[in-house]
């Protein structure tokens, strides 16, 4: 018997089919540092909270920038974007919208790396997963 059973629901009748689980393939792959500075930074607990449900979330050691909370989204492709001192509920939402397909808003564009900083997060990211 399993140690946590699955809830309940009471809006679904016995007999009607279990919706169909989203493969891990298809959802974005997000990097969070939790270094030191990145956990005692502002926003690290709402920022994971707010991408669990719709991201797979990889930990990562320090990431080398510490102005957290420091994410890597979609750290395995050629695109991936490093954005730094996330700590708002507006660029948490702005992130998701990118993670699923709208462009990076001037939000974000704001908290973008680039350069070697950039190359270095998302090596460490990488190795972690």
């Amino acid at each position: 018997m399993p140690k946590n059973p699955e809830p309940v629901d009471a809006s679904r009748s016995p007999e009607s089919p279990r919706p169909p689980e989203e493969p891990q393939g298809t959802m974005p792959r997000v990097a969070i540092c939790t270094g030191k500075s990145c956990r005692k930074s502002q926003g690290l607990a709402e920022l994971e909270a707010a991408l669990a449900d719709s991201c797979s979330v990889v930990r990562t050691a320090c990431l080398g920038e510490c102005k957290g909370p420091v994410v890597v989204a979609n750290f395995e492709s050629e695109e991936a974007v490093v954005l730094r001192r996330l700590r708002k509920r507006k660029q948490r939402a702005a992130l998701l919208a990118f993670l699923f397909g709208a462009p990076l808003s001037q939000r974000l564009e704001q908290r973008r790396l680039e350069g070697r900083k950039r190359e270095k997060a998302i090596s460490k990211a990488r190795r972690s997963a």
